[in-house]
Order: C-alpha cells, then sequence, then structure tokens
C-alpha cells in the first residue's frame, strides 16, 4: 500500500512537471521566428561586419526577441556574445538592441535568441535587423546557394545590406542587394489575438 501510494505521488509531480513545460511551450510558440533555415548552411568569416537583413512587414506586429546565428549551437565564439539590433530604414533609428549570449534560447536552427522589451513595427514601414559577428562565422544560406531558408508571411524579405564593423551601424552599406539572404541576425514576431485586437477597438 505504502508503495502504492509513493508510486502515485510520483506520477502526480511527474504529471505537474510536463503540464508546466507544455504551458511554457505554448507561451513560447506565441512567436514566430522571422528567418529560419530550411537546410545545413555552409559559414564563413573573413572579418567583423555589420551584417542586416531588410524587411517591411505587410501586417502591425512586435517584436519579443533578437536573436543571432550560433554555429551547431555550441556557444559564441566572440567574449561576451553577439550584438543585435532593429533599424528603421527611412531615418536610421535604433529602435531595439541587445547583446545575444551563449544563455539565450536556441532553436532547432541553430539560432540564440534573448528576449527585449517588446517593440511594434508597423505595416508599409521598411526596417533592417542586424547582427555583428565580431568573431563568429555567418550563414551563407540564400543568395550563394550554400543552403536555403524561409522568411515569415508577416512581412515581405526585401534582401541584405552589409560592411565592415566591430559595432551595430545603420550605415552599413558596402554591399546593398535586394537578394535573399540569411547572414546572422533573426528575431522573434508576436501577433495581438483577434480577440485582442477586436476589444481594443472597443476601447
Amino acid at each position: 500500500m505504502r508503495r502504492e501510494k509513493h508510486v502515485l505521488s510520483l506520477l502526480f509531480v511527474i504529471a505537474a512537471i510536463a503540464a508546466a513545460f507544455l504551458l511554457t511551450s505554448s507561451s513560447q510558440l506565441r512567436a514566430d521566428q522571422a528567418y529560419i533555415l530550411t537546410s545545413a548552411t555552409t559559414t564563413a568569416r573573413n572579418n567583423s561586419y555589420a551584417l542586416g537583413q531588410v524587411f517591411t512587414p505587410v501586417q502591425d506586429f512586435t517584436v519579443t526577441a533578437l536573436g543571432a546565428f550560433d554555429d551547431q549551437g555550441d556557444g559564441f565564439q566572440t567574449p561576451g556574445g553577439i550584438p543585435v539590433g532593429i533599424f528603421r530604414q527611412s531615418d536610421h533609428a535604433l529602435l531595439a538592441s541587445t547583446t545575444v549570449t551563449d544563455s539565450g534560447t536556441l532553436s532547432s536552427d541553430d539560432f540564440r535568441f534573448a528576449n527585449i522589451s517588446p517593440i511594434a513595427l508597423q505595416a508599409g514601414v521598411q526596417y533592417q535587423v542586424q547582427a555583428v559577428n565580431e568573431s563568429d562565422v555567418y550563414s551563407l544560406a540564400g543568395t550563394f546557394g550554400f543552403g536555403t531558408y524561409d522568411s515569415s508571411p508577416l512581412f515581405t524579405d526585401q534582401g541584405y545590406q552589409f560592411s565592415a564593423d566591430t559595432a551595430l551601424d545603420p550605415n552599413n552599406t558596402l554591399v546593398v542587394s535586394s537578394s535573399g539572404h540569411l547572414w546572422m541576425a533573426n528575431f522573434l514576431i508576436s501577433v495581438p489575438e483577434p480577440s485582442t485586437v477586436f476589444l481594443a477597438g472597443l476601447g
């Protein structure tokens, strides 16, 4: 009898942990990854660059985290982590930035993410998400044919730009291209649920 009670208690604890895990997973799934590697990618590093992807939202959404590519998911080579930021292209305003470290949440395609204070991006406005690789390799997925990626349907992927740099730089225009390419930076998206938008409209 005592053994049965012990087994039941153990099962209760396991069930409670599983329920907590599911709740945590569900809350994380509300944030969509902006860019996703869909195949293995070749990597390279021949300098430190401010590597940016340019995009325009097709609807309003909120950015909840910024991310950086961590090759093989084994931690960054750059001491202190990778600087990542989002700029508005029209006036080069830095809207949010953080440093993504080894403690960041790792995705299945080797991007690490660090939470930020949520920022709202507007439909029809062009932005750039940028990361500085410093001592780390960057992805060659996309234009050069060394891997493939997808981008969220919530924005239009409008190419990339970069320049040699060791810090975030909105004027990273040494190379500018409208071709699709996933270098280093990423972010997580949250979209208001329809009921939330409806209630806000009633207010």
